[in-house]
C-alpha cells in the first residue's frame, strides 16, 4: 500500500522522490470535516493525492497522474476504517473525485469563494498536485485566470494558510506550454499588490511576481508594484533581489548569466543604481501598511 512516486517541486526544476505518507497527516487534519478519519497510515496521505490507478492516461502527461476509481472499497474491507468512519471517508473520496475532472477542478475554482472551508484546501491541495503533474487540467485552471477580477478577489481573500499553496501551483503553471500565461500570470499579481491593504500578503505576492517576473524575462510587473502604495516598503527588497540575483549570474551558465544581468538592469533603472561601496543590503523589515 505504500506508494513512492517522483515528482517536480513546483515552481522549481528539482525532482522529488518518496512516499505521500509525511504529508497524511496535514492532508487529512485540515480536509475532513469533523474530524480524523482512523485510517491505516498506508491509506492515508494516497487517498487524498497521487491513487494507484487502474488505468493510464492519455493526454501525456509531465508525470503520471492516475485515478483508482475502485478506491472507495477501501472503505468496506474490514480493519481499514473504523465502521463508524466509513460514510465519512467514502463521501471524502467521492469529493476527491469529482475534483479530479476538468470540469469539476474549473468549476471549483469559479466558485471557489463560495466553497466549505474543507472544499477550499482540499481544491487548493489538488490544484497544486495536478500542475505539478500533467497538462491534464490546463484548460481548466486557464479558464478561471481569464476572469481576472475574480482571480484578484480570490487571492486577497483566499486563507492565508492556502495562499502559498495557490501562489506555489500558478508558479509551477507559468512553466506549462502556454506562452500568454508567462506573461499574464506576474501581471495578475502585481495587479493584486496595487489593490491589497494586507502587509502580510503584500510580502508573498511580491515574491512570486518578481519570480514569476524572473521566469517570463519581463520587469513591467516588478514596475508595477513599484509605482504602487507599496514602493516604500518594497524598495529594500527589491534591493536584496538585485544582489541576489547578480551574484546568481557569477556562478551560472552564460544564457542565465544573460537573463539575470538584463533583469538586474532593469531593476537598478527602477530603484536606482547599486551602491559598490556598500554591502548588500540586509533584508527590511515586514511591510507595513
Amino acid at each position: 500500500m505504500n506508494m513512492t512516486r517522483q515528482c517536480r517541486v513546483p515552481g522549481t526544476s528539482g525532482v522529488y522522490t518518496g512516499t505521500w505518507r509525511h504529508i497524511s497527516h496535514v492532508t487529512w487534519n485540515h480536509c475532513i470535516p469533523g474530524g480524523m478519519v482512523n485510517a491505516s497510515p498506508a491509506t492515508r496521505g494516497g487517498l487524498l493525492t497521487s491513487l494507484s490507478a487502474n488505468q493510464d492516461e492519455t493526454c501525456e502527461p509531465v508525470l503520471a497522474f492516475q485515478q483508482n476509481s475502485a478506491i472507495a472499497d477501501l472503505c468496506s474491507a474490514g480493519g481499514l476504517v473504523a465502521a463508524e468512519k466509513r460514510e465519512m471517508l467514502t463521501e471524502l473520496i467521492l469529493l476527491r473525485q469529482r475534483i479530479a475532472t476538468v470540469d469539476g477542478l474549473q468549476s471549483r475554482l469559479e466558485r471557489f469563494r463560495e466553497l466549505p472551508a474543507y472544499e477550499q484546501r482540499l481544491t487548493v491541495l489538488f490544484l497544486r498536485e495536478a500542475v505539478s503533474s500533467t497538462y491534464k487540467f490546463d484548460d481548466a485552471v486557464a479558464g478561471w485566470l481569464t476572469q481576472t477580477g475574480q482571480v484578484v478577489d480570490d487571492l486577497q481573500n483566499v486563507p492565508e494558510s492556502l495562499l502559498e499553496a495557490v501562489l506555489e501551483a500558478l508558479a509551477e503553471f507559468q512553466q506549462h506550454p502556454r506562452a500568454e500565461w508567462a506573461v499574464r500570470l506576474p501581471h495578475i499579481l502585481a495587479y493584486t499588490i496595487e489593490r491589497l491593504n494586507s502587509a502580510e500578503r503584500v510580502n508573498l505576492l511580491h515574491i512570486h511576481a518578481v519570480l514569476m517576473s524572473i521566469n517570463a524575462g519581463i520587469v513591467s510587473p516588478i514596475q508595477r508594484i513599484v509605482s504602487s502604495n507599496w514602493r516604500s516598503d518594497l524598495l529594500t527588497a527589491l534591493a536584496v533581489w538585485r544582489e541576489n540575483i547578480v551574484e546568481m549570474g557569477k556562478h551560472s551558465e552564460p544564457w542565465v548569466a544573460a537573463r539575470v544581468r538584463a533583469i538586474s538592469a532593469s531593476i537598478s533603472h527602477i530603484i536606482g543604481p547599486r551602491r559598490r561601496d556598500m554591502p548588500p543590503p540586509e533584508p527590511g523589515p515586514s511591510v507595513e501598511p
